[in-house]
C-alpha cells in the first residue's frame, strides 16, 4: 500500500512538474506574442501619425491652391473689365474722331 502511495505521490509530482513547464512556457509564448503585438501596435501608430501628417500637409496645399485660384481668377476678371474698358474708350475715341 506504502508503493502504491508512493508511486501515486511520484506520479502526481512529475505530472505537477510537467504541467509547471507547460505553464511556464505558455506563459512565455504569451508574453511574447503580447510583446510582438505590442511593437506591432506601435508600428500602425507611426504609420496613422505619418498619414495624418500627410493629410495635413495635402489640405493646406490644396487649401493654398485654391486661394491661389482665387487670386488669379480675380485678376483675370479685372484685366478683362479693364480691357473692355479700354476697347469702349477707344471705340468711343474712334467714334468721335469720324465726326469731326
Amino acid at each position: 500500500m506504502r508503493d502504491m502511495l508512493a508511486s501515486q505521490k511520484d506520479f502526481l509530482s512529475n505530472a505537477r512538474e510537467v504541467h509547471a513547464k507547460e505553464l511556464e512556457s505558455a506563459k512565455k509564448a504569451h508574453s511574447d506574442e503580447v510583446a510582438t503585438l505590442k511593437n506591432d501596435l506601435e508600428k500602425l501608430r507611426g504609420e496613422v501619425d505619418s498619414k495624418d501628417g500627410a493629410i495635413d500637409s495635402l489640405q493646406s496645399q490644396v487649401k493654398s491652391m485654391q486661394e491661389e485660384h482665387t487670386v488669379v481668377v480675380a485678376k483675370h476678371e479685372k484685366d478683362g473689365s479693364t480691357m473692355r474698358d479700354m476697347l469702349a474708350s477707344q471705340k468711343d475715341f474712334l467714334s468721335n474722331a469720324r465726326e469731326v
